[in-house]
């Protein structure tokens, strides 16, 4: 599946959504660290991310440490995972309504193999 995002506040809300699918999906325990990385918070995306788009590639970024934080400082996991998910909230609240506004416009294209 290739999702085409050209809006940068399209693409902001999509991957911040998905980061918090993600979260959640730890918490329950449905996906792992591994799963998490596979699917999004992958570092060889990061500086890509961090570059084009600041403030997800920092919240991916994060998302990206969360299997050391808990191996390392497990008392600091639960923290770390809401401080991810802020930052994903905030970013959403900031882009909704531009995204409300384009009539459609910039919503994700898929195209599906």
């Amino acid at each position: 599946m290739v999702i085409n995002l050209e809006d940068q506040n399209t693409t902001e809300i999509y991957l911040s959504i998905v980061s918090l699918g993600i979260l959640k999906c730890i918490e329950e325990g449905i996906l792992n660290y591994d799963d998490a990385m596979a699917l999004l918070y992958q570092p060889f995306n990061i500086e890509k991310l961090e570059e084009k788009f600041p403030e997800i590639g920092s919240a991916i970024h994060l998302g990206s440490e969360l299997e050391d934080v808990a191996s390392l400082i497990p008392d600091k996991l639960e923290e770390s995972i809401r401080e991810i998910e802020k930052m994903n909230k905030e970013l959403i609240k900031k882009n909704i309504e531009e995204f409300r506004e384009d009539n459609g416009e910039n919503s994700p294209v898929y195209k599906i193999k």
